[in-house]
């Protein structure tokens, strides 16, 4: 039989419940239960919104359009799920001391063809993107880097999958809040 709520009497579904947890230290045992047990659940740990690794993916991406020759977030883009490149590749499109995103146009020699893919892909969207912000309000923009990147779907698949992606929605939606 299932559990009725209200005066109405309509079925309880999981968004009706909430635990709460006196201790962050319990997070990892509850988290893991509920989804070993496939029971939808997102965590809010008292992180702050734009500390969130998602967030932070999104924004670093906003800087390097803004400014392409700002390294350390164009690095972080790179290694982020928006683009995927590994720690090898990273290294070498720096190691002769060529500023990222030349390295980027013109990648080293020897990079696996799975790398060199990301790369040409990544540049391909960039380019297109960097024009777009000229003209496309910013959540725009946001919500087709999530989409076109396979961000959103990334977010999906990984634990609070939900809780992530709403995240980038919300970034989305305060971006183009605040160029209203």
């Amino acid at each position: 039989e299932s559990l009725r709520l209200g005066k109405d009497g309509r079925v309880a579904t999981w968004r009706d419940f909430a635990v709460l947890v006196r201790t962050n230290a319990l997070l990892d045992d509850f988290s893991a239960a509920l989804q070993w047990a496939g029971i939808p659940y997102a965590v809010n740990a008292g992180r702050s919104f734009f500390s969130t690794s998602e967030v932070n993916d999104v924004m670093s991406l906003l800087w390097a359009l803004d400014n392409p020759r700002d390294e350390v977030h164009l690095a972080a883009v790179l290694r982020s799920p928006l683009v995927g490149v590994d720690d090898a590749t990273l290294l070498a499109l720096k190691i002769d001391g060529t500023d990222l995103f030349a390295a980027i146009t013109r990648p080293p020699q020897g990079l696996p063809e799975t790398e060199k893919a990301k790369l040409e892909q990544f540049r391909a969207r960039f380019v297109a993107w960097r024009r777009r912000r000229e003209s496309a309000p910013l959540n725009v923009l946001i919500t087709d880097v999530a989409a076109s990147t396979g961000f959103d779907a990334w977010l999906l698949q990984q634990d609070g999958g939900l809780q992530r992606s709403a995240n980038v929605q919300k970034l989305a939606g305060l971006a183009g809040r605040a160029m209203e």
